[in-house]
């Protein structure tokens, strides 16, 4: 047995014996690729490299394990398709290819595997296409999710045949569409999620005899049903939407008048006053006048505009307060880097960031912290910076809000020992841009106990990087790579390269334990300004376009 805790996956495994019949390697912390002569155990039976740090694609090699039984590719970042040729493994009976970014179709061919008692391709928000999956071969199957994807079409009436053993199947949060089929009604499942889909019409009657373990939420169109679905009856012309609060009513009724009707708004910390009494009311007061206050006298291309504050009394006669921004159409990039949570009902198709745009988002950035830390008067340390504060306008300009923890510091404040200070907003910023290369959040499950995000890239500079940071960012090559010869363009992926190396050097520096070791932001500004002119080079800058 061979223990790799960290580290790439060493060339060398590839010797070990053709009759090797179980490979574990699952939850260290190697990163690389899968190496292609893996493909060689044709023997093997079982392989789980799971929670680990991969990138790239899923080998085709992993086809030529005819022999296995359990593929454990899970909690990866593997990007592409999954490969038509999973279809060779006739007697897997397990397969996970969950938290993954997978995209196209899947393969039909996966109804080849007749063997298959469990399927979880859940979490890759960048699948697309309908289920063509030919279940109705797969008599032996227990589990199916395919949750939050984004699936198309009907639910396959194919899944009928597989009514004696079926007891788990999770649609949920895709864009399915059509009638729940009454051959549902056959199933005797443990549980059974189409929640978040785009279902319609009337539910089956006698389905669902246990409503804990059944869900339908999310689906506007749907109705009837049992009453714990609390779904409209059939034929009813009640409206499914919300009614807006009256407060509500009234912020939008006195911002029109003031900016005028065609104006779209985000609003912002609303609450009733009086039932936050003996919930922190006071904080939330004190977090509300500094927001007021840092916004009064603030300006800046890259910070979101306020258009007004709001004082009044809601419908209950309860006291509220709320800020009125301009409205910021792109949302956030914490919403353009992470797959859609389960609160959204909205279900837009994922869009991804190239190099370029992010590198434009981490200048608007640190521009915006530049001038909040040695052009504003007084100084603001913003004290929360994160992707979800910052919001992409429409021409993607990025744009810092949320004031509430804003401080105003004195002059004796703006360097390092304080409890609030501008340094913090450094570190801030340092994991930001790391997570905007990296593509993961501090919190992930990858990061426990002395790893963190900072120490991982750390770790990985500067000749591991590329192993590391989100695959977009090295495969989004033809946006950039000069029209030419090869060695032109080979010349160019290694400036692509070397940009992406200062990034992720930029963020961890940025990020570094001791605050007198960061760096300052007017440096930060300088130096990304410096990747941006290298990246597109002279002979590039008039013909490159974002997309």
């Amino acid at each position: 047995m061979t223990t790799i805790s960290e580290g790439l996956l060493p060339g060398c495994i590839t010797n070990f014996s053709t009759t090797l019949e179980i490979l574990l390697l699952d939850s260290n912390k190697i990163y690389g690729s899968i190496p292609v002569g893996i493909g060689k155990f044709i023997n093997l039976q079982r392989l789980e490299i799971w929670n680990n740090r991969w990138s790239g694609t899923i080998p085709a090699a992993i086809a030529e394990l005819q022999n296995l039984g359990i593929l454990g590719l899970q909690r990866y970042r593997f990007s592409g398709n999954i490969p038509p040729s999973i279809g060779n493994l006739k007697i897997l009976f397990k397969l996970s290819l969950t938290y993954n970014l997978l995209e196209g179709n899947i393969p039909s061919t996966l109804g080849q595997c007749e063997n298959l008692e469990e399927i979880d391709l859940s979490n890759n928000n960048l699948i697309t296409g309908s289920l063509h999956i030919e279940v109705r071969k797969l008599k032996n199957l227990e589990i199916l999710d395919v949750s939050r994807n984004m699936l198309e079409g009907e639910i396959p009436s194919t899944l009928g045949s597989c009514t004696k053993v079926l007891r788990v199947m999770d649609f949920s949060q895709n864009n399915l569409s059509g009638e729940i089929l009454k051959f549902l009604t056959r199933l005797f499942l443990d549980n059974l999620n189409l929640s978040y889909n785009n279902l319609e019409g009337m539910v089956p009657t006698g389905v669902y005899k246990n409503a804990s373990a059944t869900s339908v939420t999310g689906n506007s169109k749907l109705c009837g049903g049992i009453s714990k679905f609390k779904l409209p009856k059939c034929g009813s012309k009640k409206s499914n939407g919300k009614r807006l609060p009256v407060a509500l009513n009234l912020v939008i009724s006195i911002v029109s008048g003031l900016v005028g009707l065609a104006l779209a708004l985000s609003i912002c910390f609303f609450f009733g006053f009086s039932h936050l009494r003996h919930q922190g009311a006071f904080k939330i007061f004190k977090s509300f006048i500094a927001e007021c206050k840092a916004l009064r006298n603030i300006r800046h291309r890259n910070l979101i505009k306020v258009l007004t504050a709001c004082l009044g009394v809601d419908y209950q006669g309860n006291d509220f307060k709320a800020l009125v921004y301009e409205f910021i159409h792109n949302r956030s990039p914490e919403k353009w880097l992470y797959p859609i949570s389960k609160e959204d009902e909205t279900y837009e198709r994922p869009r991804n960031l190239n190099l370029l745009r992010r590198l434009n988002i981490a200048i608007d950035v640190a521009s915006a912290l530049n001038y909040l830390h040695h052009d504003c008067q007084p100084v603001t340390a913003h004290c929360d910076l994160k992707p979800s504060n910052v919001l992409l306008d429409d021409d993607m300009t990025a744009r810092v809000g949320d004031f509430g923890l804003a401080r105003f510091l004195p002059p004796t404040q703006y360097g390092v020992g304080n409890e609030v200070s501008t340094i913090g907003d450094v570190y801030s910023y340092g994991i930001l841009l790391l997570e905007l290369m990296i593509r993961e959040k501090p919190s992930d499950i990858m990061f426990e106990g002395d790893m963190n995000l900072h120490k991982f890239a750390k770790m990985a500079l500067p000749n591991h990087v590329k192993d590391i940071v989100d695959s977009i960012l090295l495969n989004d090559d033809e946006k950039l790579v000069v029209r030419g010869d090869q060695k032109q363009t080979q010349a160019k992926i290694n400036v692509i390269i070397e940009c992406v190396i200062s990034m992720v050097r930029i963020g961890v520096a940025c990020s570094m334990e001791s605050p007198q070791d960061r760096m300052k932001m007017t440096n930060v500004v300088h130096e990304l300004q410096s990747i941006k002119n290298t990246l597109l080079g002279p002979k590039n800058l008039a013909t490159c376009k974002e997309i």
